[in-house]
């Protein structure tokens, strides 16, 4: 009993270890969430949104802007919403696999809006919305709201 206990222990270290590694060199799986309600516009029409998370980050959220064929600058297509630092910013593109979930590296810092290294002008509101947060440029409007 004492030996198939040791051995039940040793894989588990391995079983831990390997998904430590995974975290590591291929990032955080992104899963869809239904935590808040996604509302977004592209010069006042609704576009497709998707919203995500990485499990086990409380309070951090992607925003997938639309498709690959649509006609939109890819540095406004993926958005990273942190509600514990109240910071909105442009996310890395997380890989996006032909099948299972899609991957994205979490220690990246992106661009923050709004910043002098984008040239829109952004406006990002944590307050006017309780629990939620609304953020818009130039044409992109994006409101994440309680459901």
């Amino acid at each position: 009993m004492n030996r198939l206990l040791k051995l039940l222990i040793a894989l588990l270290f391995i079983l831990l270890l390997g998904l430590g590694v995974h975290v590591i060199f291929r990032g955080m799986p992104v899963l869809p969430s239904s935590s808040y309600k996604l509302t977004a516009t592209r010069d006042g029409r609704p576009i497709t949104a998707r919203l995500l998370h990485t499990p086990g980050a409380t309070g951090k959220y992607y925003i997938a802007l639309g498709s690959p064929s649509d006609p939109m600058p890819v540095l406004y297509r993926w958005f990273h919403v942190d509600f514990l630092k109240r910071r909105v910013s442009i996310a890395d593109v997380p890989t996006e696999p032909k099948t299972g979930p899609a991957y994205v590296i979490t220690n990246t810092r992106g661009l923050g809006l709004p910043s002098p290294k984008i040239e829109d002008y952004w406006t990002v509101d944590f307050m006017s919305l309780p629990g939620g947060v609304r953020f818009s440029g130039a044409s992109l409007s994006i409101t994440l709201s309680p459901p």
